[in-house]
């Protein structure tokens, strides 16, 4: 979980350097004002379903459905694009341990 106060259009790195094996399964984003589209990728590849989130101050959650095993060592990122104003983005992954 996090939150990206001003969101530019840029890539923020969530795990750098992963510890453990674990797969994403979901995403869930809101901003308190303003939209954007994120993507989230692993060593600079999306994860299937997660390539162009459109997000907004209405509370979503996007399931991952392939490409979404990150190993150890790999970098996770979410990458802002199409920014429109968008002020204090939450985020929240759901993962599972592999």
């Amino acid at each position: 979980s996090g939150m990206i106060e001003v969101v530019s259009n840029k890539t923020y790195v969530l795990d750098l350097y992963a510890s453990y094996p674990y797969r994403i399964n979901s995403i869930a984003l809101k901003t308190s004002s303003g939209t954007c589209t994120v993507a989230v990728n692993i060593d600079g590849v999306s994860i299937t379903g997660m390539s162009s989130i459109s997000v907004s101050s209405v509370e979503s959650v996007t399931n991952s459905s392939g490409a979404y095993d990150v190993a150890i060592g790999n970098t996770v990122t979410l990458v802002a694009s199409s920014n429109a104003s968008a002020k204090d983005m939450a985020f929240t992954i759901g993962a599972t341990r592999l």
